[in-house]
């Protein structure tokens, strides 16, 4: 059975709870009263704990998000026995939507950093410009200016692309990395399917096996015991049949001498 944690009110004062830590991940077993993550107030601090031997199951909030109380923070599992299939499928989604926030702020990080190597370039180009009027006006003359600006537009756009490409390649790198792992997982995980779908029915098959060897001794045995009764029963009845001839062979050997 699924069960919510929640937080208690344990502090009237305050409106608003923190969860400081988590002493527990997904997949842990817990004992029943066992603490698995503290929460606390600026004035209180409190244990949040099980009521029953249980699975960890999902964890809704990260350590040192402020929650109001009341908040639910995690799911346990109450039967230890329990198919946890879809909590594998949880954690893989969490690890994918974790890796791909990486990714976003590290391109953020790259496309902060472009912003910054192009304000530098642009300074760098400021300052390197000549400030006599009279040297500005040759170089308009000869058409520097323009030159000089076209070749720094260039280069911003070469740098740009570059950092889009490798952007890009990272990101594509890390992309493929996550499909390739969550191949191997579900290989895997489809490999123990199929080694205890596989497993169940051997079981099965030598369960009836055994029921039918059963039953077949079972029937043998009462065939066995039939044969034998009726078997019993011709002897018997031979016998007596046998015993009746010798009788009357008897009887009449005696009437022949007594005649004679």
């Amino acid at each position: 059975m699924r069960v919510d944690i929640i937080v208690p009110n344990f502090d009237e004062s305050s409106s608003e709870v923190t969860l400081s830590s988590w002493y527990k991940k997904i997949g842990d077993k817990i004992s029943k009263n066992e603490i698995i993550a503290d929460a606390e107030t600026p004035s209180i601090a409190c244990g949040i704990t099980s009521s029953y031997d249980c699975i960890l199951v999902k964890i809704l909030v990260k350590e040192g998000e402020t929650i109001p109380p009341g908040t639910k923070i995690a799911i346990i599992e109450t039967d230890l026995n329990a198919d946890l299939s879809d909590l594998r499928q949880w954690q893989m989604a969490q690890e994918t939507l974790e890796e791909s926030r990486e990714i976003e702020a590290q391109i953020l990080e790259d496309e902060a950093r472009q912003d910054a190597e192009i304000a530098a370039n642009d300074l760098k180009y400021s300052l390197s410009v000549p400030l006599e009027e009279e040297i500005r006006e040759n170089i308009r003359e000869l058409g520097a200016i323009e030159r000089v600006e076209k070749e720094i537009i260039e280069d911003e756009i070469a740098l740009e692309e570059k950092i889009a490409d490798e952007v890009t390649e990272r990101a594509e790198k890390k992309f493929k990395g996550i499909i390739k792992e969550a191949e191997t997982k579900a290989k895997e995980e489809a490999q123990k399917l199929k080694e205890k779908i596989l497993d169940e029915a051997i079981k099965q098959a030598q369960r009836q096996a055994e029921e039918m060897k059963a039953k077949i001794l079972e029937e043998y045995e009462k065939k066995a015991a039939k044969d034998a009764a009726e078997m019993h029963q011709k002897i018997i009845q031979g016998s007596l049949l046998e015993a009746e001839n010798t009788k009357a062979q008897l009887i009449e050997e005696a009437r022949g001498k007594r005649q004679g």
